[in-house]
């Protein structure tokens, strides 16, 4: 079973990173094989064009592309990691779902038809936020931020959702509090690396 962890946070003193080194720590330690593409480091084109159009028409994507569609074919578990800025994923993180979510390969509509091309993979996403777990909650959009996703984009390309974590209170929070959150998602990952792909753990 292979883990593709995605993360996207220009700051390499990032809590997102030390999550993302955490995931990678913790799986690698039980012996899984696991892959951490950094977006940044890897300069990911971002922008969708008309040039990506069209390879999506012609099922002949961009070298970039290809090699994003590979580690995801190589992977059983996707894991997103990422900060949460105006409501959303940062930029890069959006230009990789546009991107590299591309139809004829997560997902293909054929006469009203659609193909999930995903199925069988599991995915997670893991969110920090500058405000409160508490005020997101209150507003409903931390429900919309899960079903944006869920319904949107995962499901519809035929992944199997097994968890959505928020980390808020990151501004004003210190070394003790982000310590417990990094050993939150330890345990987190210790228990992903048990489940089967096809158990149906429950979604939130």
């Amino acid at each position: 079973m292979k883990y593709l962890i995605v993360y996207a946070n220009p700051n390499p003193g990032s809590l997102c990173q030390s999550i993302a080194n955490t995931l990678k720590e913790t799986l690698t330690e039980q012996n899984k094989e696991v892959i951490l593409r950094n977006l940044y480091d890897e300069n990911f084109n971002a922008v969708l064009d008309l040039a990506d159009l069209n390879s999506f028409t012609r099922r002949d994507y961009f070298i970039d592309i290809k090699e994003e569609h590979a580690y995801i074919l190589d992977a059983s578990t996707l894991i997103f990691v990422y900060p949460i800025w105006w409501m959303g994923p940062p930029a890069i993180m959006k230009g990789y779902f546009d991107r590299v979510f591309s139809s004829g390969f997560a997902y293909t509509v054929d006469n009203n038809r659609l193909e999930k091309g995903l199925k069988g993979k599991r995915v997670a996403v893991i969110n920090t936020m500058g405000m409160s777990n508490e005020y997101y909650e209150s507003q409903g959009i931390t429900e919309a931020m899960k079903k944006l996703l869920t319904l949107g984009l995962f499901e519809y390309t035929g992944l199997e959702v097994i968890d959505h974590k928020f980390y808020g209170g990151i501004y004003n929070s210190d070394e003790t509090e982000r310590m417990k959150i990094l050993e939150d998602v330890k345990t987190f990952a210790q228990g992903l690396s048990h489940l089967g792909v096809d158990t149906k753990t429950p979604v939130w």
